[in-house]
């Protein structure tokens, strides 16, 4: 994840938030959107405009029924047109148009010229001349690297080829598996409905609060599609949108590239674009990256509006058969050039075809869903959380090349018997380009597209790929690691020291200590004065004295002697322990305990899997050395 910005103080309690909650679809500042530009409009036909601008939005509602719009949106078309609603709902229309239906161009460029009409530019899906898929696609024999995504299926599930209304069915039975759900291709159908269940879980289990349609997705893209774990490690709407506000709310701004960028800043424009048309792609799992990256492009590649339309209206694919864009070099005549498809591949390396022209809409939105606003940033007064330390992050390494954002990515651990075909591939996006990386290692792939070629070096594979074998889990493994790192430039820094039985007793008798001296001092009983109020001072007087007592020695049988432990690390532990949580009220660490509840969940599965194969399911001891550079 990004970096959640300028951190805000927390709430005069480290074990307990009492921050209220903030009242459902509040409206945060109607600033007008940057990517939407002022329409003149005709007096002549204009209507007399009200006298002020709730009374003009309230026209405009009526006007537009059933057609959905926030009310930021329809304030801004109404400033534009200075009140006139009957020029802003013209204005509020074409621009829709420009997203939802864009116009086919003329056939040609003699054509344009006889009408005496200038064509407008259509973006092109990639900057090089590769823009096919099978031309703007890393691999073949220069890298052995391509591949998309299929799904996460065993060979005994369904085998979703991701086309259209195949791989999008009304069945229910897989929106609980966010496997499922998130390495899918063009199952749009599915996404939304399993965003409207997370709007009624959050309804349901905030007393009636909800969230937006933007905010659903989001968060299910932020927790990778798991909607009981954005419910059960939130403990308020306020603590959901705190991270959205940091993740995703600068990814409003337009992105222009000027001419008189420097090559740096054009190359940093150029990356966030590549970055926001990832996270497009896992939102709405489309295909058809071309036309997405076309809709970014209209919409000054504002996110968090392409993710709104594509929810409330759905997102038309470009039809690549008609689409032009024209090219003129100096006097000449204008040149037609067809847009090429760009579409991403299944873990076959077979094309995935864009949607159908009737998949693709979007059905009336539910009731219950809130108003979207101008900012994820909840009211001031609602205390930002403190999101702990995970026992695994993230470090930036020096990069030789700028970093790719990769799509769907997932770092979690391969374990034998539990076959993820989705972990075959990588995916990302580059300078606009659609790129992929497959795993063939020493072995055949009956089935596997013919484009993707290994080097020349790579010993003869004569035997296939086994989700029970121990070394060949290693070897996807190994590659995945150094697939990743090398496209995000980031590390996966090893687990921190685990803390042993002999550390947790300290560190619950120096909270007993402290509980004991309260109530004698106060009189109180104990479920008075709990949970604590812990000052800094004694956080770090707690700290001094477990270092004092442990740093240098091996608590028990540790392999490696103990380091210095900071006062959050500290803090963070207490959360993390049962005795801490029911003796003391200290607040509970969900998302820690929701991943280990998930690895324990992934370990079992394994082993039935491979005890059902009769091997042992053991995928912990991965070898660590990397292997030979590819």
């Amino acid at each position: 994840m990004s970096g959640r910005g300028t951190k805000r103080h927390r709430s005069s309690s480290d074990d307990e938030d009492n921050g209220r909650r903030p009242r459902p679809g509040g409206n945060i500042g109607p600033s007008a959107p940057a990517t939407l530009a002022a329409v003149p409009t005709n007096s002549a036909a204009a209507s007399a405009p009200p006298a002020d601008l709730a009374t003009a939005r309230t026209a405009m509602v009526q006007a537009l029924l059933p057609e959905a719009a926030p009310d930021h949106m329809l304030s801004h078309f109404l400033n534009c047109a200075t009140l006139d609603v009957t020029a802003a709902i013209a204005s509020f229309r074409a621009h829709r148009q420009t997203i939802f239906a864009p116009p086919p161009a003329t056939s040609g460029g003699d054509k344009a010229k006889g009408n005496g009409q200038r064509k407008s530019k259509s973006p092109s899906p990639t900057n090089s001349k590769k823009a096919s898929s099978s031309g703007g696609v890393d691999g073949g024999a220069k890298d052995n690297d391509g591949g998309a995504i299929d799904g996460n299926n065993s060979d005994e599930d369904k085998d979703p080829d991701g086309s259209g209304s195949e791989d999008d069915s009304d069945s229910e039975s897989d929106d609980d598996k966010p496997d499922h759900i998130r390495h899918r291709y063009n199952n749009e159908k599915q996404r939304r409905r399993v965003a409207t269940q997370l709007m009624n879980d959050v309804r349901k289990s905030f007393d009636g609060e909800t969230i937006t349609p933007t905010e659903a997705i989001l968060l299910l893209v932020y927790y990778q599609w798991d909607r009981k774990m954005v419910v059960d490690v939130n403990d308020k709407i306020y603590h959901m949108q705190w991270r959205l506000f940091h993740r995703y709310d600068r990814m409003r701004a337009p992105i222009v590239i000027n001419s008189t960028d420097t090559e740096d800043v054009k190359k940093l424009k150029v990356r966030e674009q590549d970055e926001r048309l990832a996270l497009l792609i896992e939102a709405t799992g489309r295909s058809d990256v071309h036309s997405l990256r076309h809709i970014l492009k209209t919409s000054a590649w504002d996110l968090v509006d392409a993710i709104s339309a594509w929810f409330h209206a759905g997102l038309k694919p470009l039809d690549t058969t008609q689409t032009t864009t024209t090219q003129t070099k100096g006097k000449g005549k204008a040149k037609a050039i067809a847009i090429a498809p760009v579409l991403r591949r299944n873990v076959n390396a077979d094309e995935v075809p864009a949607p159908s022209q009737t998949a693709w809409k979007a059905p009336k939105p539910e009731r219950g869903w809130g108003k979207d606003s101008q900012t994820f940033e909840p009211d001031p007064n609602d205390s930002e959380p403190d999101y702990g330390s995970d026992d695994e992050h993230l470090i930036s390494n020096p990069p030789v090349h700028a970093p790719v954002p990769v799509i769907n990515e997932d770092r979690s651990r391969l374990r034998v018997g539990q076959k993820e075909r989705h972990k075959l591939v990588l995916q990302g996006i580059s300078n606009g380009r659609y790129l992929y990386r497959r795993y063939l290692g020493p072995f055949k792939w009956p089935g596997l597209n013919k484009s993707v070629k290994g080097r020349k070096s790579t010993k003869k594979r004569n035997e296939e790929f086994d989700w029970f074998n121990k070394k060949h889990i290693g070897m996807l493994s190994r590659w995945r690691r150094q697939a990743i790192n090398r496209l995000s430039k980031q590390t996966k820094v090893a687990a921190s020291q685990p803390w042993s039985d002999e550390e947790n007793k300290f560190v619950y008798d120096l909270t007993r200590k402290e509980v004991d001296r309260l109530m004698k001092e106060t009189g109180k009983t104990q479920k008075e004065v709990v949970p604590l109020v812990v000052s800094d001072d004694l956080k770090k007087k707690w700290a001094d004295a477990l270092n004092k007592k442990f740093t240098g020695t091996k608590p028990g049988g540790a392999k490696d002697p103990r380091t210095d432990r900071t006062a959050p690390a500290l803090m963070t532990q207490r959360c993390r322990l049962e005795s801490m949580i029911q003796d003391f009220a200290c607040k509970r660490d969900k998302t820690f305990f929701a991943k280990k509840a998930k690895a324990d969940q992934n370990r079992r599965a394994a082993a039935k899997a491979a005890a059902a194969a009769g091997v042992a399911a053991d995928g912990d001891d991965e070898e660590e050395e990397e292997e030979e550079e590819e």
